[in-house]
């Protein structure tokens, strides 16, 4: 069991309806195909569809494919070493060694039947890689050779590139980008569908392990053997280190169509990790698996992964990383109360980890403790959090848990939503024109089935420190039973039609946390941060 948050906040105000979506992934997958190792894994863009290779030895790796996301998995009858999704999920791409010879195989119905490619027989084929819709391709052979065809896979042509001894191997959505890593070399990269070749001179000269890049081919993530994992957001001009050579043995790593989220696996260690900030830092995702991690997968919105395992009882494992849009809401009340906004205008990083105020219980809830939560910034996966005492915040923060049949429905109706402020003004003995309003959808798969929870975040601003500290234990002395009837009749009587019920209440001071030049900044609340909240739970 559990917590992990990394994400920033971002200033600004979006138009009412806009939410903040956390999706919560209780506990891993790991599919029930045993395979004494699993190796080289793919997935479509859109996350539908998912290919892998099992690595029993010699003639006994297999290609097997799943079509519904990684849940079930069917073996093909081909005897492959690598295999590829296209990104748009029309085509599979095998590298097979069996009995049908040295081939390059094609699928274009979801693994049931396989045809030869135009691929040399005599080469034995290592890594593979397709544009987007599998027009394009590029393998690498044994000959320190790499292979390329630009019709579908019907011929082949070896590269002008300089023999190195080719390890990985990816291509951008159209094709003009395709990136090289060397075992015990540098990255090399080709901005012209594979013309020409041009050494990175700026990435590490180590054994690389896998290479992935977005769509457009302007961010590329590298992981390595020896030398960490590495980042370029310039197609490959410049690398930044994301984790140090010193956790070693990087096999893995993916990345997301926007190049905002890279996830990557540790082999001897067992450990994984994720970047929600392109790279900038990475935290570590304890799985308490203890797997001898292979090849990581991740879906094009960065929402889910998939992951190889080798060893004794070596399997798939499926989860949910997490796709989130911070946004605020703007609320315009053109009723009867005065004009209510909310707005956030600090830019910060925000790590917590299990030791931090957030908390996970026996079911997989998260809850938030009172008291104030420093912002800190990570690198490496080491936290940076503290806790502070509460210091001068005139703001009381009271979050409202609500079971709704449609969130949509209440987010996106001014009427309703200024009727729920109205409400919970009414009920808790204070000024309507004092309340913002902020909204969190959380989306958590739990036994495979997807519940949909809304939490109203109400922000109640006073003249002083002080008035708010009183107002807050007279908040707090609200039932929850109380808040319900106030809410629920004020959104009826507004035109309400549906079941809205508050089954939780939590009041807390907000947290001002001091400015770059030691002043106060504008206040981050409690409420802010459980919006920016990922739990990745391991029962």
């Amino acid at each position: 069991m559990f917590a992990l948050v990394l994400l920033s906040l971002f200033g600004g105000a979006a138009a009412i309806g806009s939410l903040q979506e956390l999706v919560i992934m209780d506990e891993w997958q790991g599919n029930p195909i045993n395979a004494p190792n699993w190796g080289p894994i793919s997935m479509s863009s859109d996350g539908s569809k998912a290919t892998a290779a099992s690595m029993h030895g010699g003639s006994d790796d297999f290609a097997w494919v799943s079509i519904d996301g990684g849940e079930t998995w069917t073996k093909t009858s081909e005897e492959a070493r690598d295999v590829v999704i296209t990104p748009d999920g029309s085509k599979f791409v095998a590298v097979v060694t069996g009995t049908v010879g040295k081939k390059i195989r094609l699928s274009t119905d979801d693994g049931a039947t396989w045809t030869d490619t135009g691929s040399p027989d005599t080469v034995s084929w290592g890594s593979l890689a397709t544009n987007g819709d599998g027009t394009k391709m590029a393998a690498l052979g044994d000959t320190n050779s790499v292979y390329l065809s630009s019709d579908g896979g019907a011929t082949w042509t070896a590269a002008g590139v300089t023999q190195q001894e080719w390890a990985t191997v990816d291509m951008s959505a159209d094709g003009t980008t395709i990136a090289l890593g060397v075992n015990g070399g540098k990255i090399w990269i080709s901005s012209d569908g594979g013309s020409t070749f041009t050494e990175a001179a700026a990435s590490l000269e180590t054994k690389w392990r896998a290479i992935d890049m977005t769509p457009d081919g302007s961010k590329i993530a590298a992981a390595s053997q020896q030398g960490g994992v590495w980042v370029s957001s310039d197609g490959g001009t410049t690398w930044t280190e994301g984790i140090p050579a010193d956790h070693k043995v990087f096999r893995g790593v993916a990345i997301s169509d926007d190049g905002m989220t890279i996830v990557t696996n540790n082999c001897c260690n067992g450990e994984n990790w994720i970047s929600y900030d392109g790279g900038a830092s990475f935290s570590y995702m304890h799985w308490r698996l203890n797997r001898y991690w292979e090849k990581i997968a991740l879906s094009g919105d960065g929402s889910k992964v998939l992951c190889t395992s080798s060893g004794d009882g070596g399997r798939i494992y499926m989860g949910k990383a997490t796709t989130t849009t911070v946004v605020t809401s703007t609320m315009t009340n053109t009723t009867t109360v005065p004009t209510m906004t909310t707005t956030v205008t600090v830019t910060s990083s925000v790590t917590m980890t299990e030791t931090s105020t957030e908390a996970v219980d026996e079911t997989g809830e998260t809850s938030t403790t009172a008291g104030s939560t420093s912002a800190g910034s990570t690198s490496g996966g080491s936290a940076d959090t503290t806790t502070t005492e509460d210091s001068g915040s005139n703001v009381v923060e009271v979050t409202l848990t609500l079971t709704v049949d449609d969130p949509a429905v209440i987010t996106e109706n001014a009427t309703l939503t200024n009727a729920m402020i109205q409400g919970f003004a009414d009920v808790m003995g204070v000024e309507a024109s004092q309340v913002t309003l902020e909204f969190e959808v959380a989306r958590r798969l739990r036994d495979r089935r997807l519940q949909v929870q809304l939490q109203a975040i109400f922000s109640v601003t006073f003249p002083d420190a002080a008035a708010a500290e009183e107002s807050k234990d007279a908040i707090e002395a609200v039932s929850v039973a109380d808040t319900n009837q106030a809410i629920s009749d004020a959104v009826v009587g507004a035109g309400f039609g549906g079941t809205i019920e508050v089954t939780g209440k939590e009041a807390v001071i907000a947290v001002v946390p001091e400015g770059p030049t030691g002043g106060a900044m504008p206040a981050l609340t409690v409420g802010v941060l459980t919006q920016l909240a990922i739990a990745l739970l391991q029962a």
